[in-house]
């Protein structure tokens, strides 16, 4: 029964369940530390591309582009505010109107700008990295910034031998064989020169 309760909570009010879970599990250092050692990542990543002796030169500028304009996202996005009534005792009626709020916010978005940095699928409490070739990002959640895996604490070896190689490989999708397809904005477009 418990799981149920949760997992419908979860399904219904996502942001509220990771909010508990963040103020609880994910301290503002281990943020600050991921973040950091994403950079520099991302920096070595950078060097390397400029240094790739079989990309051709457009191309390799255009990596170098798309990778510093890769945007990175850790802990957790912008949390949403639910303008609907929980009832603590209305199950079925909490459940309707939390899936109308979330159809009508998903239409309400079909007008309006992407916003690249929206999570969409992506819980926080996730033990997983992404990378979203759509938006050009990298997201990090908070699940994955959780002790045995990470800890602010640990040596600076033992964070990137962990979460760092994941956050890595999740870098190389935006050049990979799907990726590539991809510009520095997320847009479909060949950019890729042999």
């Amino acid at each position: 029964r418990w799981r149920k309760c949760y997992e419908s909570t979860k399904s219904n009010l996502p942001d509220e369940v990771a909010k508990l879970f963040a103020r609880s599990h994910l301290p503002a250092q281990d943020i600050h530390a991921a973040r950091e050692m994403l950079q520099g990542i991302r920096q070595v990543f950078r060097q390397e591309l400029q240094t790739e002796p079989w990309m051709d030169p457009s191309t390799r500028t255009l990596a170098v582009d798309k990778l510093d304009n890769m945007f990175i996202e850790v802990g957790h996005g912008k949390w949403q505010d639910y303008d609907f009534e929980v009832e603590p005792s209305a199950f079925l009626n909490n459940t309707n109107n939390a899936k109308r709020w979330i159809i009508q916010r998903a239409i309400s978005r079909l007008s309006e700008p992407v916003d690249r940095e929206r999570w969409g699928s992506m819980d926080p409490t996730q033990v997983d990295g992404s990378y979203a070739r759509q938006v050009n990002g990298v997201f990090v959640p908070g699940g994955l910034l959780q002790r045995p895996f990470f800890d602010f604490s640990y040596p600076a070896p033992r964070n990137y031998g962990s979460v760092g190689c994941l956050m890595g490989h999740e870098f190389t999708h935006g050049f990979d064989d799907v990726g590539r397809r991809y510009d520095a904005n997320g847009r479909m477009h060949n950019w890729w020169n042999p």
